[in-house]
């Protein structure tokens, strides 16, 4: 039994998708060499800020790189508003007494809890064989 679709004007919306369909995406031909590319079309050098075409954009300049993030405990603020708004939008009022320190408990926990991705393997055994 053939199933039909019809959009309400009597119309058969999946034959008309079987006869209309799009033609096959082409591959365009690239302004590099063809050499510069591996079997899977990655590029065989990864881009820099010297690639051509870059050496205007603010995002590739080395001033970048040198940009700190803030340390753990300066995110504690910022932590503490969000969990308000969570609570908040929970329905709850965050600043009831029972729930008045639960936002900083929770930036808190959420630091300690996360605290592993700042660590590397190999500061965890030197600090173990000391």
């Amino acid at each position: 039994m053939a199933t039909t679709v019809s959009n309400g004007n009597g119309t058969d919306v999946v034959s008309l998708l079987k006869k209309n369909k799009p033609p096959a995406l082409k591959k365009l031909a690239s302004w590099k060499d063809e050499n510069e590319f591996d079997d899977t079309g990655n590029p065989k050098t990864p881009r820099t800020s010297t690639t051509p075409g870059h050496e205007h954009c603010t995002f590739h300049h080395d001033l970048e790189l040198d940009h700190k993030p803030p340390t753990r405990e300066a995110l504690l603020p910022d932590m503490t508003d969000s969990y308000k708004m969570l609570l908040s939008a929970l329905g709850e009022n965050p600043d009831r007494q029972g729930l008045l320190k639960t936002p900083e408990r929770a930036a808190k926990a959420m630091l300690f809890f996360t605290k592993g991705y700042d660590q590397t393997l190999t500061a965890q055994v030197l600090c173990k064989t000391d």
